[in-house]
Order: structure tokens, then sequence, then C-alpha cells
């Protein structure tokens, strides 16, 4: 995936105090999606909750990363 500049600023304004409550939406999202994922039975649920928790946590990731990031698009 490809971040731009504004892309890669935005991911690191999410490590700011005042997008905790947010990040703390993400992880309770998280979590959430596993409980469900750790019950399901159903193959079609199953493929939904493997892709709402990958995608949870590649924003988590590019949002922990967004230091890197970052400085790679503003070099």
């Amino acid at each position: 995936m490809k971040i731009n500049k504004a892309q890669a600023q935005a991911l690191l304004r999410l490590k700011t105090p005042e997008f905790q409550p947010f990040m703390a939406i993400l992880d309770a999202l998280e979590v959430e999606a596993l409980a469900v994922l750790a019950g399901a039975v159903d193959i079609p649920l199953l493929h939904r909750q493997q892709g709402r928790v990958q995608v949870i946590r590649e924003l988590k990731n590019l949002v922990a990363n967004s230091s890197e990031l970052a400085q790679k698009v503003a070099q």
C-alpha cells in the first residue's frame, strides 16, 4: 500500500492524546470481533470476522508505524 504525505500525517495525528478515545474504540471492536470469531460456526460469519479483525489490526499497525511512514514520505 502506498501512503502519501497527507495520509501519513493523518495517521500520525491518530497517535495524539485527543484521538486515544478513537483508538480505544478500535481496541474494543477488535476484542468484540475476536470473541465472535472464537464462537463462529457459520463459515461466512467466520470469514467476515476474520476480515474485520484483519482490517482493524492493519489500521492499528499503520497508526503504530506512522512515525516511520511520515519520515519515508517526507524524503
